[in-house]
């Protein structure tokens, strides 16, 4: 993945959780699945969301390419 996603689009689905906020990116133009955790804040979910489209936004997160038929 590139050191850096800015001007990448990426289609977005997060789950917060009581102890960790989950992301699932999709590049479909890069064929590529981007998945990336960090800690859920209790008092302030959305900073947990923050944390994950951050670590998005600056390609350090793990990801792979999708698969394909």
């Amino acid at each position: 993945m590139a050191s850096n996603n800015r001007g990448r689009r990426f289609a977005v689905a997060v789950d917060i959780g009581g102890t960790f906020t989950d992301l699932v990116a999709v590049d479909a133009a890069h064929d590529e699945l981007v998945l990336a955790k960090r800690p859920s804040v209790p008092d302030d979910f959305l900073r947990g969301v923050e944390a994950v489209l951050t670590a998005l936004q600056g390609g350090a997160i793990g990801s792979s390419a999708t698969a394909r038929p």
